[in-house]
């Protein structure tokens, strides 16, 4: 019995060895100074004065086993052995950053809240520039004015930019507290559409131009309004926001104006009418009939009409023109039974008027006979023939004169109204216009001419040939009767 409760003694002794061997192990364990044994456990060392251990390396500032506030510097909190970047005792901050405190301080943007800008170890304010700000801040529908919505052609006219500027606006952290001073605005591309600059060409910086068409009509001007940008400012925008941009696009601006024609012209094309008159009282000098004219006599209208950036000149012209046949100068036969035809002339009057077709002397020295009605077709072909000359060959010539069609200039003034630019060349289209009525006639009066003249009353000249015939040799006796 005794023996047996010797053998449960050891076998309980050894188990209680057993049990207690773990708590035996771990507490040898314990190595790390910053650990201590606690109710069965390594524990946190505490700097309390209450327990053992070394603790230098737990207050040396690394980052791992800390064990208190005191171990994660002034601004950090401990907690599970790790210091975090908050700290509740700084300034109220709560954001997930580091404390702003002047306890505190800061290396860099980094250690700021919304990443600040950090300056001899203190925080700032650092500028984050808006996104989608508009480009630039007007209150006008019209980025550019006209001073003058319908001028004249080639009147000069101011074209200025609106009331306007390029205001970039920032937060400070995260809050729109503030704008910025404008921006330096750049005026790229004028574009003077149909127009010119009255001048140099615009500048960049210039906001204002001069401007003047030789053209009428709605017209269009533009220029594209863009700006400088200031600088950022802040290292921490380039580096923690680099969307921030204030670099604003260009924006394009435009004004319309509808040029005019000065006072007293008008648009059209050129023309040339070149007219004649017949009249009946010709100047008879030797001949059978007449067909006279003089040339100074010439009546013209020359009126400049505005198109398509020159002056083309519309003339109207006229002349009377007399023709009549000169009765005095010949010997009338109206036929066969005439007086003045007898047995012994009527075989040369015969054969005078079917051959000639115009009049004639039987022996070259004596009376001069003809008809009145025949000399009048005659001299009504001329006529004719000079009318048609000048609505065909002298109007074409006309309207080929280089003179007919002025460009206009803005820079000479007598180029830019119908009045001026007729000042300076009526007088040389008149002359032009004279000219062409001078090669009429003399194309009238040309060996050409003429026979077309014969030609147009030989018939008449010919019907009292045969009249003569009739009357006096039925039987063909003389050779322009057979």
């Amino acid at each position: 019995m005794n023996n047996n409760l010797i053998l449960f003694a050891k076998i309980m002794f050894l188990i209680s060895i057993l049990l207690g061997l773990p708590s035996i192990l771990m507490a040898t364990e314990c190595t790390n100074p910053c650990m201590h044994w606690d109710d069965g456990a390594c524990d946190r060392q505490k700097d309390n004065g209450t327990s053992t251990g070394d603790c230098t390396e737990c207050q040396s500032g690394a980052e791992e086993d800390k064990a208190e506030d005191t171990d994660c510097g002034t601004c950090g909190t401990c907690q599970s052995g790790s210091c975090l970047d908050t700290d509740s005792r700084c300034s109220g901050n709560s954001d997930g950053y580091k404390c702003i405190s002047d306890a505190c301080g800061c290396s860099t943007y980094s250690d700021c809240p919304n990443f600040n800008n950090c300056n001899g170890g203190t925080c700032g304010d650092c500028r984050h520039w808006f996104d989608g700000d508009p480009i630039i801040n007007s209150t006008l529908d019209d980025l550019l004015t006209a001073s003058d919505s319908t001028p004249d052609l080639c009147e000069t006219i101011t074209i200025s930019a609106g009331d306007f500027e390029d205001n970039d606006v920032y937060y400070l952290g995260s809050a729109t507290v503030s704008t910025s001073s404008s921006d330096t605005l750049k005026y790229n591309s004028w574009d003077s559409g149909d127009g010119e600059w009255d001048g140099s060409d615009p500048i960049d910086t210039s906001d204002t131009a001069s401007w003047r068409s030789a053209e009428t009509g709605s017209q269009t001007i533009s220029v594209s309004i863009n700006d400088t940008p200031d600088s950022m400012d802040d290292v921490c925008v380039e580096v923690f926001d680099p969307a921030s941009e204030r670099d604003d696009a260009a924006k394009p601006a435009s004004v319309s104006v509808t040029v005019g024609l000065p006072s007293g012209c008008s648009a059209g094309t050129k023309s040339a009418t070149l007219n004649s008159t017949k009249t009946s009282t010709p100047t008879c000098s030797g001949s059978c009939g007449a067909m006279t004219a003089d040339l100074d006599d010439v009546a013209s209208t020359i009126v400049a009409k505005y198109n398509n950036g020159k002056w083309e000149f519309q003339v109207t012209a006229s002349l009377d023109v007399a023709t009549r046949p000169c009765t005095g100068y010949f010997t009338e036969i109206d036929d066969g039974e005439d007086s003045d035809v007898t047995s012994s002339n009527y075989c040369d009057l015969a054969e005078g008027f079917q051959s000639l077709s115009r009049c004639f002397s039987v022996d070259g020295s004596g009376p001069i006979y003809g008809h009145e009605d025949c000399t009048q077709l005659h001299e009504d072909k001329h006529y004719d023939i000079f009318s048609t000359y000048l609505t065909g060959t002298a109007t074409t010539f006309l309207l080929n004169i280089s003179y007919m069609e002025i460009s206009i200039d803005c820079d000479i003034s007598n180029t830019t109204t119908c009045g001026g630019v007729e000042s300076i060349y009526s007088n040389t289209i008149e002359i032009a216009t004279e000219l062409a009525y001078a090669n009429a006639a003399d194309d009238t009066g040309s060996a050409a001419s003429e026979l077309l003249c014969e030609a147009a009353a030989a018939s008449c000249y010919s019907d009292i040939g045969a009249s003569i015939c009739d009357e006096w040799d039925p039987s063909g006796e003389c050779e322009w009767c057979d």
